[in-house]
């Protein structure tokens, strides 16, 4: 037996290579979900990439110019391919409802004067309406044996629900089973692929997310961390976020391949703070990417012009990737796979060394619920950290000043720092203000900064002194400052140095 491609973009991933040949693999689901899209696009691929034979053999009446019609819509279809005499077509609908034993003559005989490499049956099912469950199992056996026995690789499709499925005798008389269906409770669109059973190989676990393009089929495979990196002992070494009053704030950086999170309401900076990270990497040589949701690469490139950073420079030269996912027309695995292939992407020797990910509010409007979205962060961190990635989340509070829901920052359990950028109400001015709320494995400096906007960098400036409820927003003098300001009125101008109080 031997590996070969299975012709679906992104399929090979989950397969670990591609399917076992020769083997009889069903593709099941309910009608709609893409099970012809995908027979014909694997068996296309097959003949025009792997220099297969193959056989397509319909058992429902259906014209060919029909079926030719309906795939020539996607690019895989190559009408050279008939004229080459490299695929057939064999209409099993006229020997469908005879005795099963006419039929698999009728195999026979169509098998011993192509000899194909590469067969489709669909859907198979239909050949088997009227038979008793024995007769059923007798038609199925002797069928597989007759066609793997020409060392093909069988495709087959079958409409089916899970649960009728796993009842059935296709279960467990054929060597694989990939299910196609809908996520009705994610995002709009959202169809899955899973690969239920698959004999002699390991495979990707789980749902896996595709779409039907003009290209055909296109599937993104669980983005997991590989266990031998994750394992891996974490570094020490401390990563510049490009804003000097931060870094020492955060004891010299971020720890190298963490992930940390920067939560704020709007106009708080948070994107700022994002790009300077990733001006600081491409300064040092280091590549960077940057994800985005709610601004478009061009507006992204825009903003940090105007910060004095030149990123349609970088992105022209190939040391900043931006990759744009607009939060109603994507996926999260979409978003995932595109940040795997964007990081191990090694383009002049180089990975990229830093992310900017803005942001988690538009991230999680993909994901169906929280225990979801915690799911693929944790398995994002672990892949990040695993690669030596060290990355930033944008997240932002929905309240200007005020109490700050703590629920905003509910995804900071899978984060290694967490920052909050906050409004707050002085003396009737509005001023800006960051804390580290937490750093996982290091120390860092817990008081409250002061920081602003000049000339399009970012100044974080010395503690505020004297005043408290700074993160509620409105900040009000200290206890302490308080008392000693009544005192200092209550006391005569002559007395007031005694204690101090003559400033």
């Amino acid at each position: 037996m031997k590996t070969v491609p299975s012709g679906i973009e992104g399929l090979n991933d989950i397969l670990n290579g591609g399917f076992l040949k020769p083997s009889v693999v069903l593709v099941a689901g309910p009608a709609g979900s893409g099970k012809t899209t995908f027979v014909m696009q694997s068996l296309f691929n097959a003949v025009v990439n792997n220099d297969e034979i193959g056989l397509f053999m319909p058992t429902i009446s259906e014209p060919v110019a029909m079926v030719n019609n309906f795939m020539s819509q996607y690019s895989f279809y190559d009408i050279s391919v008939f004229e080459k005499k490299r695929l057939f077509f064999s209409d099993l609908s006229e020997v469908t409802g005879t005795d099963w034993r006419d039929i698999i003559k009728e195999i026979r005989a169509v098998m011993e004067k192509i000899s194909p490499s590469w067969v489709v049956i669909d859907p198979l099912t239909v050949l088997g309406y009227g038979l008793s469950d024995m007769e059923h199992r007798q038609f199925l056996n002797e069928l597989f044996a007759t066609i793997k026995g020409w060392n093909a690789m069988v495709l087959v499709t079958g409409e089916f629900t899970r649960e009728r499925l796993m009842e059935s005798p296709y279960s467990y008389m054929v060597d694989g089973i990939i299910f196609l269906g809908t996520n009705r409770d994610a995002c709009p669109g959202s169809r899955y692929m899973e690969v239920m059973k698959l004999r002699g190989k390991p495979t990707i676990s789980g749902q896996h997310f595709f779409r039907i393009e003009p290209a055909g089929i296109r599937t993104y495979p669980r983005v997991l961390p590989i266990r031998e990196m994750a394992m891996t002992s974490a570094k020490r070494t401390r990563v510049a976020t490009g804003v000097h009053g931060y870094d020492e704030m955060l004891g010299g950086g971020y720890l190298s391949g963490s992930t940390n999170l920067i939560a704020g309401s709007a106009g708080t900076g948070k994107t700022m703070f994002g790009l300077s990270f990733i001006a600081a990497g491409v300064k040092k040589g280091e590549k960077g990417l940057i994800v985005v949701f709610e601004e478009s690469p061009a507006k992204t490139a825009r903003d940090a012009e105007g910060l004095g950073i030149p990123m349609a420079k970088w992105v022209e030269e190939g040391m900043v990737n931006i990759l744009y996912y607009p939060a109603g027309d994507s996926h999260p695995e979409e978003v995932a796979w595109g940040i795997k292939n964007a990081v191990e992407d090694e383009k002049d020797g180089k990975e990229p060394k830093r992310l900017f990910f803005d942001s988690l509010s538009g991230f999680s409007n993909m994901v169906e619920n929280e225990r979801r979205l915690n799911t693929y962060l944790s398995n994002m961190d672990a892949y990040l950290s695993g690669r030596g990635v060290t990355s930033v989340f944008t997240a932002n509070l929905q309240n200007v000043k005020g109490d700050f829901a703590l629920g905003a920052l509910r995804n900071a359990v899978v984060m290694d720092s967490a920052t909050i950028l906050r409004y707050v109400e002085v003396e009737s001015s509005v001023n800006r203000f960051l804390a580290v709320l937490m750093m996982k494995g290091s120390d860092h400096q817990k008081e409250i900064r002061q920081y602003a906007f000049e000339k399009g960098s970012i100044h974080v400036m010395e503690k505020f002194h004297g005043l408290e409820g700074l993160l509620s927003g409105s900040a009000r003098q200290s206890t302490g400052d308080r008392f000693a300001k009544v005192l200092r009125e209550a006391l005569p101008k002559s007395q007031r140095h005694l204690l101090g109080l003559d400033k």
